[in-house]
């Protein structure tokens, strides 16, 4: 059975990519993690950690805006949309309802089926020609 990678004696293949002496840190890192699982563990560590940041800076950038907002329009005296509470009765929802469906339904209705098609002359100008505003190549 083959074997699913093979380790090469260069990083890439046919070039002259030779270093000359060995740095001591990552000869360190190949003897205590040879799999290299500590090192993916650490990157997605990073990433995470990173993504958690900015969700909550995100986050607490967000709700410091609405106080702000809510701060100014109490300070003026305002009063802002949403604040209110209010509960739609049954027959204001089926009087909107309502309408909606007449709205809906006047959309097909039979429109008038006569053209007016007038004709438009116009004098040539040529300062709209494409032909001049293109240029010749010499030859």
């Amino acid at each position: 059975m083959g074997y699913l990678a093979t380790i090469l004696k260069r990083v890439t293949p046919s070039s002259n990519n030779f270093v000359e002496g060995e740095n001591p840190k990552i000869v360190a890192l190949k003897k205590n993690d040879p799999w290299g699982i500590m090192m993916t563990i650490t990157a997605m560590f990073v990433v995470f950690m990173a993504l958690l940041t900015l969700f909550i800076a995100f986050k607490f950038t967000g709700k410091t805006a609405k106080w702000l907002t809510k701060r100014k329009a109490i300070e003026s005296g305002k009063t802002l949309a949403g604040d209110e509470d209010h509960e739609l009765s049954g027959e204001v929802l089926a009087a909107i309802s309502a309408a909606i469906h007449d709205m809906s339904q006047d959309m097909h209705d039979v429109e008038s089926t006569i053209l007016t098609i007038d004709e438009v002359k116009r004098n040539y100008s040529p300062w709209s020609s494409k032909i001049y505003s293109l240029r010749q190549l010499p030859k």
